[in-house]
């Protein structure tokens, strides 16, 4: 397999504002990795602010300063005229996966950079409680071929916890990060292994096995799941919305939350993200036709699956 030439492949840079849809130009792989082993002292800055942030647990100020602050790209693919799935006009032989809030981001680094051999880069977030993976796919030819591949990636990476599904979206924004020790591989391969559609459900035929050892843990695991999902909108927010409300009603399904708690979660949710909030009476009603069509598909946490 041909070796990918890292100052070939260009992708899109975008100003520090992630509502500005308007690239400021494009930059080479390889210049994308230098930028993360060696940013401007004024980024070095903001990225000490959003590790403080961090510690503190103050979410609105981190996401605030990375979304404000930092630099954004478009690794998976290149638009014109905005930045949604309709403005997509070449794929690229990038994914992008990645974990958050965790507490072993460096040894998750090393560890998947040395199992997954389609790994072309691995660093840390700037919050360093996270990290993120540019692997090396196929050059698809629709959105649809680029989420078969994701959720086969994804798959195989729910072992771990924390993994983040918001890069199902190819169009997501990728923010600026810093890590002097990132991980590259320049004879990356391919990752070939293709899964189904995680917003295609069908109803669960038959009694489905209820865990009987749910407690409050389980619970708040359901919440963070949701929330991170949620949280992490920032365009194109329909998508990611139905897929989550659909899982949230899967997990209703299950009896790890009550109908009206999982409803009002959502309500909040929605309320609260600053692009969902422009049409909230439209989401909440997408938000809850979706999460009640997904109770009957019931879905599990990983520690009650078999």
């Amino acid at each position: 397999m041909d070796k990918l030439d890292f100052n070939k492949i260009r992708f899109q840079y975008y100003p520090s504002a992630v509502w500005k849809t308007t690239p400021l130009g494009t930059l080479s792989l390889q210049q994308f990795i230098d930028s993360h082993r060696s940013p401007k002292p004024e980024i070095l800055e903001v990225f000490k602010k959003i590790e403080e942030a961090s510690l503190e647990g103050d979410l609105k100020t981190k996401d605030y300063l990375k979304q404000n602050n930092l630099y954004y790209f478009s690794p998976s693919c290149r638009m014109e005229g905005g930045r949604s799935h309709k403005d997509i006009v070449e794929f690229l032989p990038l994914m992008i996966v990645e974990f958050d809030k965790i507490n072993y981001a460096e040894e998750l680094k090393l560890e998947l950079f040395s199992r997954l051999k389609c790994c072309i880069a691995a660093y840390l977030s700037p919050s360093r409680k996270g990290c993120k993976f540019i692997i090396r796919i196929p050059v698809v030819k629709s959105v649809e071929e680029y989420k078969e591949y994701y959720c086969g990636m994804a798959y195989y990476l729910e072992k771990f916890n924390n993994f983040d599904p918001a890069n199902f979206n190819p169009s997501l924004p990728l923010f600026l990060s810093y890590d002097e020790n990132i991980l590259v591989r320049e004879d990356a391969e391919e990752w070939t292994t293709r899964g189904g559609k995680v917003d295609a459900f069908v109803p669960f035929e038959g009694e489905f096995p209820i865990p009987g050892d749910i407690n409050l843990e389980d619970k708040a695991e359901v919440i963070r799941i949701i929330s991170l999902c949620i949280n992490r909108i920032v365009d194109s927010g329909h998508t990611q919305l139905v897929g989550a409300s659909a899982s949230l009603g899967g997990y209703v399904g299950a009896e790890y939350i009550g109908f009206e708690e999982a409803l009002n979660l959502l309500y909040d949710l929605i309320e609260d993200n600053e692009y969902l909030s422009k049409g909230v009476s439209n989401y909440k009603k997408t938000a809850k036709d979706m999460m009640t069509r997904g109770i009957g598909s019931p879905l599990l946490l990983n520690r009650h699956k078999k």
